[in-house]
């Protein structure tokens, strides 16, 4: 094999590796953005619940009836 085809057969596996990075680049970002949106709905479900836990009236801790 001559350096020529050496050299040849290295850019080609250089050109397939950048394009793998670039899709391994791209599936992050969609999971970067799915993960914002994910910490933005938990944190909205949080203050919803909140919300509703004090809108709730204040239940006693305490046996039922039948005890």
């Amino acid at each position: 094999m001559s350096s020529t085809d050496t050299i040849t057969e290295l850019e080609i596996r250089i050109t397939h590796m950048d394009d793998s990075l670039e899709q391994l680049n791209q599936v992050i970002v969609g999971q970067q953005k799915q993960i914002d949106r994910l910490e933005r709905l938990l944190k909205a479900m949080a203050q919803d619940q909140e919300a509703l836990k004090e809108a709730l009236p204040e239940i006693p801790n305490q046996p039922p009836p039948h005890y």
